[in-house]
């Protein structure tokens, strides 16, 4: 496989992985969000049948749980493609642009940014307070 070759792919598989991520919020917000998972356990919104689904606790936090979701995944899915066309992801770039030969270089430089921009500010050492200075004519 040839240089050209291999970034094509890449960029292949960039742009199938913004565009699942994409799908996947979009779907989140037409269908509604049906269970929440982690490694220790998980809440199925749709169960109906356990105790705790027919309580008013379940009802309240699945009927807050639409409202709440909602303007951070479509916020999620806007940031998504202005991502991925900042990438060149967008089906706009030639296969000669020099951003596609480096999209694993404008991929880490994204995430760079997004850890070195909060250590920046922190980093940043606040001054003394200076002594009273006086100024004069003369």
């Amino acid at each position: 496989m040839d240089r050209q070759e291999a970034l094509s792919a890449l960029r292949h598989e960039y742009q199938s992985d913004y565009q699942n991520e994409i799908q996947s919020a979009r779907n989140l917000l037409a269908r509604g969000v049906n269970l929440l998972e982690c490694t220790d356990g998980q809440i199925n919104v749709d169960d109906r049948q356990s105790f705790v689904a027919l309580g008013q606790a379940r009802k309240r936090f699945v009927d807050a749980l639409g409202p709440a979701l909602k303007p951070l995944l479509e916020s999620y899915a806007r940031e998504l493609e202005r991502e991925a066309a900042s990438l060149g992801l967008d089906g706009q770039h030639k296969g000669e642009d020099p951003l596609m030969e480096s999209l694993h270089e404008a991929l880490r430089h994204l995430q760079r940014a997004d850890t070195s921009a909060p250590q920046q500010q922190a980093a940043q050492p606040v001054p003394a307070a200076a002594p009273a200075q006086t100024y004069q004519q003369g």
